[in-house]
């Protein structure tokens, strides 16, 4: 007599190896920015245009994470904050349209009124990756946490970060 528990068991181990190796390598979105290459996933991959132009913009929501990080070089646009202040993606690029709030250790930027467009993410701070500045954009209940989120992120970009 034939043990079913035996045979599921051997169906099983065949079957698993051979439809994983399916999944290799095609799971990422590879962007090359300022000559580093990052691989991201395309379910963190939330707005893309301009790919391989200098226009480049990418706004990547990091699975579970309350942030998101975005890459446009409009963030080299002065603003109208003042010196040291610097210009966040979709918060403070035009003018009267952000305020300072400064924690213990950081410079946040927040929106002066809500927008639909942005959602939750009304806050934010620049980052650092390589020869690469981030935008970071948060919730505002979380400026008391920004530290914490901006180290989060820029482990985020160094693991997407290829070597």
């Amino acid at each position: 007599m034939v043990n079913i528990k035996s045979m599921v068991s051997i169906l099983l181990m065949m079957t698993i190896p051979s439809t994983l190796e399916g999944c290799k390598g095609t799971s990422e979105e590879t962007f090359i920015i300022n000559g580093q290459k990052y691989r991201f996933l395309p379910t963190e991959v939330s707005a893309k245009s301009g790919v391989e132009t200098p226009d480049l913009y990418l706004r990547i929501i990091p699975t579970g994470k309350r942030y998101r990080i975005i890459y446009s070089n409009r963030i080299e646009i002065p603003n109208d904050l003042g010196d040291g202040v610097p210009t966040i993606a979709h918060i403070n690029e035009t003018p009267n349209s952000a305020a300072v709030e400064k924690t213990d250790k950081e410079i946040v930027v927040c929106k002066k009124r809500k927008s639909s467009l942005i959602g939750k993410y009304s806050c934010g701070m620049n980052i650092w990756d390589g020869s690469s500045t981030w935008s970071l954009n948060f919730d505002p209940a979380d400026i008391s946490n920004s530290t914490d989120i901006r180290k989060d992120a820029i482990i985020f970009l160094n693991i997407r970060r290829e070597s």
